[in-house]
């Protein structure tokens, strides 16, 4: 039986996701094993303290006839001859002489000590057959539905607290993968995204090394261009605002390059069809969604035309954090990694 490379795509996907995800979840069985193991010590303790009593000073009738105090746990002994003290509220102020109200305070701890260590239990278990769960079957079909929601780019009115257009990036990245059949990409998760000084572009960098730039036309937007520009995902994307236009962009990636593009430098993404004379490919609306799915959904496909950058340079470190500045009238980039240090680049050769 043959399987097609989308199938076989999402299988192995969902076993990368799997493996990526075992150590965590094992992680937290074990933790919450240790915490079971402490709720259920707690437990058995308050159990115990409410059925011997308090540690107290209590009255004694000794062999001679007279009487005096003796320190021990009276209720315990009490509660052996006769109803348990817990249901005798009397003797809870008359048996123990010292401390005062000595009983009270312990039956009203231990009780609240009771039901959290109860209710931290439960949870526990609940946990571990989670962890447990997951180990044996994996994710699942709810962390594919999260997965899809990661994978779009929603252009959102904020006054209406809806979204008005969606594009999803992982349907670009697999009409990419088809024509570089047997080769395995990693999900195009959206990284990072940034907006230019102009205000009607924006881009945004995806966890297969691609760099997305689009176009806002009313309410509305537009794939203007697509570059591969890292071996890696794109941690993040930056428009540089004091160079000679607004449409500068720096990005760093985790295979530790930081490099400078000009996304007006023409349109790097283009269509088939729109090389033939048709229309670039727009995002789809999130009304006419479920109407177009099976219709001009794939009509047209873009492709990845390569785009070189401006300026490269090798951090060699994973980049977390990159912001351009401008320093005594001179273009630099700011990079911070997993260090405790900074590295400062300056923008030359343009």
């Amino acid at each position: 039986m043959k399987l097609s490379n989308k199938k076989y795509h999402n299988i192995l996907a969902q076993f990368s996701s799997v493996a990526r995800l075992l150590p965590q979840m094992l992680c937290s069985t074990l933790y919450s094993a240790v915490a079971l193991t402490g709720s259920t010590l707690c437990f058995m303790i308050c159990c115990t303290g409410l059925v011997k009593g308090p540690l107290c000073a209590y009255k004694v009738t000794f062999s001679n006839r007279s009487q005096g105090l003796e320190w021990g746990y009276p209720l315990e002994q009490f509660s052996t001859r006769e109803v348990n003290y817990l249901y005798n509220r009397t003797s809870w102020f008359t048996v123990c002489v010292e401390p005062h109200n000595v009983v009270l305070w312990n039956v009203v701890l231990f009780c609240i000590l009771l039901v959290l260590s109860g209710a931290e239990t439960l949870l526990c278990v609940v946990q571990i057959l989670n962890g447990i769960a997951g180990c044996v079957f994996g994710p699942g079909v709810r962390n594919n539905k999260k997965d899809v929601v990661l994978m779009q780019v929603m252009l959102w009115n904020l006054q209406k607290a809806r979204p008005l257009w969606v594009l999803n990036l992982q349907k670009l990245g697999e009409e990419e993968q088809q024509q570089c059949a047997g080769q395995l990409f990693n999900p195009p998760l959206a990284h990072a995204i940034t907006v230019a000084t102009c205000g009607n572009s924006f881009a945004c960098g995806s966890e297969d090394g691609s760099i997305h730039v689009f176009k806002v036309a009313g309410t509305r937007f537009e794939r203007q261009a697509g570059f591969k520009g890292h071996s890696q995902g794109v941690s993040q994307v930056h428009f540089v605002n004091f160079l000679s236009h607004p449409h500068w962009l720096v990005s760093g990636g985790n295979d530790g390059k930081v490099l400078l593009w000009d996304a007006s430098a023409g349109s790097a993404t283009v269509s088939k069809e729109q090389a033939k004379g048709g229309h670039r490919r727009k995002a789809k609306s999130v009304k006419s969604q479920s109407a177009s799915k099976e219709g001009a959904d794939h009509n047209t496909e873009l492709e990845v035309i390569a785009f070189s950058p401006k300026l490269s340079i090798n951090h060699e470190e994973k980049v977390n954090w990159i912001c351009p500045a401008q320093l005594k009238g001179e273009g630099w980039i700011i990079v911070a990694d997993q260090s405790s240090s900074l590295s400062v680049y300056p923008i030359t050769g343009l």
